[in-house]
This record gives C-alpha cells, sequence and structure tokens, in this order.
C-alpha cells in the first residue's frame, strides 16, 4: 500500500493505491478508530482518506514520545485495597514534544531528573507564591531527595516543562485512583503544576 498526498483539499486527503478493498476497509476503520482520520471514501477503484486540521493537531501520535497509556491492555491490579488499571512503566527522558508554528516555540515535557532539575526546581519550590500552596520550602539537597522519591513512587510521574528547552514549570502526574484522591473520583489522572 502506497500513501500520496492529495493536494487539492485543504484538509489533506490521502490516496491508498494498490490495496484491496477489503485491506482498504480494515487500513480505514483502523485509522478511523485510531482518530487518525475523519472520513473515508471509495472513489475510482481508490480510497480517499481525509484528516482535518482539527484532528491532525490533536493526534498524539506526532508529539507523544513515549509509549501511550492506552497502547497497553487493559488489566486492573490492587494496591493498598485499591483496585486500579495496571499503569505503564514511567519513561525517562522527553516524554511530550511539540512545535508551535504560530509561535514559533517548542514546548516539552521531560521526566524530572533528581540530579539535573533539583536547582531549578529548589528555586521554585523557595517562592513565596509557589511554597504558599505546595508547602515545600528546603534545600536543593531535600528537593534532590523529593524528586527521587516521585520519582520511585509507581503512581506518580514527576515531569519538568519546557518552552524552547528553558525549564518554566513543574507537573506531577498522578493515578489518581491510587491517590488519597481515589475513593472520591472518577478520574484516571490528576496534575498538579507549579507554573514558574
Amino acid at each position: 500500500m502506497t500513501a500520496a498526498p492529495h493536494r487539492g483539499n485543504t484538509n489533506r486527503p490521502l490516496r491508498i493505491q494498490d490495496s484491496t478493498k477489503t485491506q482498504a476497509n480494515s487500513f480505514a476503520a483502523q485509522a478511523k478508530n485510531e482518530h487518525l482520520i475523519d472520513e473515508a471514501e471509495h472513489n475510482n477503484g481508490n480510497l480517499l482518506l481525509t484528516t482535518s486540521r482539527k484532528t491532525f493537531w490533536q493526534s498524539p501520535r506526532p508529539w507523544l514520545k513515549a509509549p501511550a497509556s492506552s497502547e497497553i491492555p487493559l488489566r486492573y491490579t490492587e494496591t493498598n485495597g485499591r483496585t486500579h488499571p495496571v499503569r505503564p512503566k514511567n519513561t525517562e527522558g522527553t516524554i511530550y514534544e511539540r512545535h508551535f508554528p504560530q509561535i514559533d516555540m517548542t514546548f516539552s515535557l521531560r521526566t524530572a531528573d533528581p540530579e539535573a532539575d533539583s536547582e531549578v526546581f529548589s528555586a521554585w519550590m523557595n517562592l513565596d507564591r509557589v511554597a504558599h500552596f505546595w508547602d515545600q520550602r528546603g534545600t536543593r539537597a531535600e528537593h534532590a531527595a523529593y524528586l527521587a522519591e516521585r520519582r520511585e513512587d509507581p503512581h506518580m510521574h514527576p515531569m519538568i516543562g519546557y518552552f524552547v528547552d528553558k525549564p518554566f514549570g513543574y507537573f506531577e502526574f498522578c493515578w489518581a485512583k491510587e491517590d488519597r484522591l481515589g475513593p472520591s473520583t472518577m478520574q484516571a489522572i490528576s496534575i498538579a503544576a507549579c507554573i514558574c
């Protein structure tokens, strides 16, 4: 199967050539199920796939650098008496990266590194406005230990946000069903953020 861009439509349809109708329909169903296309239409023996700009920009595939949790088969386990889906392992390095051409900047989320990130993290946590909510004033060593603890906690994923390789904020993604909020929430994931 080969795909070639069809330039006549702003929605960037793709023409799939040399495929059987069954293979083409299967391919289209999978692409639609994965939210990669909006429409599939047979046209003169070809399958015309259309994706809107909205669909393209919302697709995680080009931007997500780590395996998505949705790619893991759904299985359940129990932690501290709470039943929850088996979570993916935390990935090192860059998790998400996306260039925004409108502002010519790249946004990324990277797993927090206790050694490399403790200086900027400590500076943030000691800001009055941040300390008011996070209550994490302390030394660089204490903050490195805090980040290491978060990294070791299997239901947490600590991340540093960057714009053009300049850190701007700290994020804690956690599996809410295993958190103290678990019994009172329907959410699977909660996010706490410190934007500095």
